[in-house]
């Protein structure tokens, strides 16, 4: 039943935006770690979603307003030429203010207004090798569609993201700052990250000199930011866009691997099951190779072996530090919940190491059919 005060709080809010009042309901959306999100239905259909950002995450509501308004533009005009009759479900469509911002400020946060995907879904855990074709695909095309945009127009909206070397100096801080119980948690998965931190140190290298070109990414390319058509299950359009910036085409396949190629949840324990299935792999590298090889450098290709190791270890850092600063980042369900996210990534990241010259293997295999 709906909360009569947040339905209220909720409608106070949408009145500072030029859609129907005629508001029947809203629901919560009960995806995603860092924004509010909820359903917007005028009668039994769900229109808009309204989200409040989260400040502590994203400072500063007019430059990610600014950036959303950009891509949105930019994903209307490359989807009106490459899906003519079905361009407006294929991009986020970003409502303006009724002061003509992209947002509004309301003494409960900053709140966004963007028009809903009609008949789409979306997963968590990838079901089948044709999804992650299809997520592959259109992680594929969105950087290739925004490569129209030049770099320097979008403003980084989180410092630093996706820096290995950087990441593994705050998870030293926060464990040298932690109580003598976390530590013992955490100190085995410590010595595991630092191995692998080391062994990706020529990409990190590749980076820094300026080998990998940037790109415009998404930065956070899980399958649960991919939107999928309800009833052929065939990809629709790529959604939170919050961190899409400059970095480099790794970071996007490697978050799909890590996200797509484990049948498993980032946040299960069962740490024996965690392995990447290869089916899948080579499902997702042919969807995304499909849509954008032939914009890649070599050693952008070569570079996408090791993207899962990358973002898996990244992510396991990133989880941990949070544990042992007293989860202050991500939404949490219990205490060791973000512990629990550390080890599974990090024991995603050495399997995927072990793997990375099969993953080499499979990649040059679907190049060259």
């Amino acid at each position: 039943m709906q909360n009569p005060f947040l339905l209220k709080k909720l409608q106070d809010i949408l009145s500072h935006f030029p859609i129907p009042q005629s508001i029947s309901h809203c629901a919560p959306i009960h995806v995603g770690h860092i924004n509010d999100s909820y359903w917007v239905y005028l009668e039994q259909q769900a229109v808009y979603v309204l989200q409040r950002i989260n400040e502590g995450v994203f400072p500063d509501p007019e430059s990610l307003g600014t950036n959303l308004q950009q891509l949105s533009a930019c994903m209307k005009a490359w989807s009106e030429r490459q899906y003519p009759l079905d361009h407006k479900r294929r991009y986020l469509q970003m409502i303006r203010s009724n002061s003509g911002k992209n947002y509004h400020q309301a003494p409960s946060g900053n709140w966004r207004l963007m028009v809903a995907i009609q008949d789409s879904i979306s997963f968590d855990v990838v079901e089948n090798a044709d999804q992650a074709y299809e997520a592959g695909r259109l992680f594929g095309e969105f950087w290739v569609a925004l490569s129209a945009l030049p770099r320097e127009q979008i403003v980084p909206t989180i410092h630093r993201f996706h820096d290995l070397s950087w990441r593994w100096e705050q998870l030293q801080e926060a464990f040298s700052a932690a109580d003598d119980a976390k530590k013992m948690q955490a100190e085995p998965w410590m010595k595991d990250a630092e191995g692998l931190w080391r062994h990706l140190a020529p990409t990190i290298e590749a980076m820094e000199s300026g080998a990998l070109p940037q790109r415009i990414v998404h930065n956070d390319a899980k399958l649960s930011n991919a939107l999928f058509d309800k009833n052929t299950h065939k990809g629709l359009c790529v959604i939170d866009l919050d961190t899409v910036m400059p970095g480099y085409v790794l970071y996007d396949f490697g978050d799909m691997v890590r996200s797509m190629c484990c049948p498993l949840a980032e946040d299960s324990t069962a740490l024996d099951e965690l392995s990447c299935d290869m089916q899948t792999f080579e499902a997702l590298a042919k969807g995304y190779l499909e849509a954008c090889a032939t914009e890649l450098t070599a050693i952008e290709i070569q570079s996408l072996a090791q993207a899962g190791t990358y973002m898996s270890l990244i992510m396991g850092m990133r989880f941990l530090a949070d544990y042992l600063n007293g989860n202050r980042y991500y939404k949490t369900a219990y205490p060791d919940h973000n512990l629990d996210r550390a080890r599974n990534q990090i024991t995603l990241a050495l399997d995927l190491h072990s793997r990375e010259k099969q993953l080499h293997s499979t990649l040059q295999g679907v190049i060259q059919k």
